[in-house]
């Protein structure tokens, strides 16, 4: 499974999120090295999902399959990047390989100065790709905190982060060399149905509910996804093994940590 990477190599923030013209998003600005024009690579192995050339060149990437968060979230992953001066080499299907060059800084549409503006979002590219926010801009839908999804590791010139504490490939190894994936199921649940294994996860199917609230949110060890990575099965107390369908928005995979109570 891929890490997220951060995608310039060298890291100088000049505008986080939620301030002057991230209002109300999780949008940051990088500069690259200097005042001139720094490439950008693919973070993950992804496809361009849209192209918008009538303001800042914006182009949508969607990972090919889900890639690992730096928060130990494991789920798809769509970035937004703005202000290439040219993406005529650029069409809607093409698939960038992890770490190609892929883009550039600029300064089509509202920019002052060369960067690229991008924004990072949890899961797939949906709708169309962004929103007007409260602040009155365009901002990428499922927005999340770049320092939640990125990584970076030793290769990186780190000149100005504005603060944000990115995590290092490095320091996965280092802390647990966990690798297991857990569920959470979020305490905002108050159930949540379970299957046999063999059954579809349909609501005639189910054979009972868990219930999350009740224990300030649950979390399991997944043993195996089924059902096109739906659903996965774990191991409840009072049942034996199970099966749960994981697409929720109340539901997070998270790779070597998990969340709240951990049932075995």
């Amino acid at each position: 499974m891929e890490k997220a990477m951060y995608p310039s190599p060298y890291i100088r923030i000049t505008q986080a999120d939620h301030v002057g013209s991230h209002r109300d998003s999780y949008a940051v600005d990088e500069a690259g090295s200097d005042g001139g024009i720094d490439y950008l690579v693919a973070p993950f192995t992804g496809v361009i999902k849209k192209i918008y050339t009538s303001d800042g060149n914006e182009v949508w990437l969607e990972s090919t399959n889900q890639v690992q968060f730096a928060d130990g979230t494991v789920d798809y992953m769509t970035i937004l990047f703005c202000h290439d001066n040219d993406v005529s080499n650029l069409k809607v299907g093409q698939v960038i390989k992890q770490g190609q060059r892929f883009y550039e800084e600029g300064t089509k549409g509202n920019a002052q100065g060369n960067h690229c503006h991008f924004e990072c979002a949890r899961g797939k590219f949906s709708g169309t790709g962004w929103h007007k926010n409260s602040a009155g801009y365009w901002s990428i839908n499922n927005s999340k905190k770049v320092s939640e999804c990125l990584f970076i590791d030793d290769s990186y010139h780190v000149m100005d982060t504005k603060g944000y504490n990115f995590k290092n490939t490095k320091e996965i190894s280092q802390t647990t060399g966990d690798t297991r994936n857990y569920i959470n199921l979020s305490p905002k649940a108050d159930t949540w149905a379970f299957y046999r294994v063999g059954d579809a996860p349909v609501k005639k199917n189910a054979i009972g509910n868990l219930k999350p609230s009740k224990f300030g949110g649950l979390s399991y060890y997944i043993y195996q996804y089924c059902d096109n990575n739906t659903t996965a099965v774990i191991q409840t107390r009072d049942f034996g093994k199970v099966k749960i369908y994981i697409k929720h928005e109340l539901a997070e995979v998270t790779v070597g940590s998990y969340k709240y109570g951990l049932v075995e």
